[in-house]
């Protein structure tokens, strides 16, 4: 055998392992299905697009008057950049919003009912909607700390954002939830703890608890719909993914491969009501990039091996 070949056995060898303790192992691994929260109306998106990202428009805040004077943000725009940088959305634009707003005579903020929702959805082609409002943002004085440096008054700021994800095609509330953050700081004071120097930034403490809500909301948000993509390459063992960091994928994670079929039409209709689909396996990510990432097969299933074309979507940690 030739050195190069040697390499190459070896090689095979490394990247194989994986599968093949699972097989030494001798425990028949779990069936592979895909995720809950896959729809078959995404197939002609990724097929545009290759890359899902789902359009999402976020309502004007409610509530959120007296949080921007104590935090000097806005809020809304804050949310809407929170929920664009998971990388699974497309924000429909404010301006876009507004204009719909005005002239369909509408007012759409944190209260506003889910009907709404399906209407503006339609208008502004949307996938879901957003509608949040503050419910709670004060600071409350604590203790009073004394140590040999001197004597501090520490204040504590509470920022809590409720929100509901509101399905723009149905009007069903896909998931409530309410997301907090706090911020503490800590003010001199004498020894009648009165004040002393400078002043506390409470609006900075503020604009921190602000920003921390509204990006744990949008994880939540985000956590309701599946990352999906397609296969751009196979190279030997070596699986390439449009799906890169800007998407929040990182090394260790894993996605479902599987494979579009026939149409599944109704009997009565003939409209379709869906799609075959065939699961061929399980990715395990190893390398990412800025749009892409690569990955190896560390399950298989069926008789198929994933090729360019086959689509993913991912899959909750072992």
């Amino acid at each position: 055998m030739s050195t190069r070949a040697a390499l190459a056995a070896v090689l095979a060898l490394a990247v194989a392992a994986p599968l093949a303790a699972q097989q030494r192992a001798g425990a028949r691994a779990p069936e592979l299905t895909i995720p809950s929260g896959w729809d078959d109306d995404w197939f002609a998106k990724m097929e545009k697009d290759q890359a899902l990202k789902l359009t999402l428009a976020v309502a004007d805040v409610g509530g959120k008057e007296e949080l921007e004077f104590k935090a000097g943000v806005n809020v809304t725009e804050l949310l809407g950049n929170a929920v664009a940088a998971t990388g699974k959305f497309l924000v429909v634009e404010r301006a876009r919003l507004d204009e719909v707003l005005e002239e369909q005579k509408l007012q759409l903020t944190g209260v506003t009912d889910e009907t709404k929702a399906v209407q503006l959805g339609n208008l502004l082609g949307s996938d879901a909607m957003l509608f949040t409002t503050v419910a709670r943002a004060d600071d409350r004085k604590g203790d009073v700390i004394r140590n040999p440096s001197g004597a501090y008054l520490v204040t504590k700021v509470e920022v809590v954002l409720d929100a509901r994800l509101v399905n723009a095609e149905t009007g069903e509330v896909m998931t409530s939830a309410s997301e907090r953050a706090s911020r503490e700081g800590r003010s001199t004071v004498d020894a009648a703890n009165k004040p002393v120097g400078r002043s506390l930034d409470l609006t900075g403490l503020y604009a921190d608890a602000t920003r921390e809500a509204a990006q744990r909301l949008a994880a939540r948000v985000a956590a309701q719909y599946p990352l999906a993509g397609m296969v751009l390459k196979v190279a030997g063992q070596n699986i390439t993914l449009n799906l890169g960091e800007d998407r929040g994928v990182k090394g260790g994670d894993r996605f479902i491969v599987f494979r579009k079929g026939a149409e599944l039409k109704n009997p009565g209709t003939g409209e379709v009501s869906g799609y075959e689909k065939s699961v061929l396996g399980a990715i395990e990510v190893f390398a990412t990039e800025r749009q892409l990432s690569t990955g190896r097969l560390v399950q298989r299933q069926g008789t198929g091996a994933p090729k360019a074309g086959d689509l993913v979507i991912s899959a909750p940690q072992p």
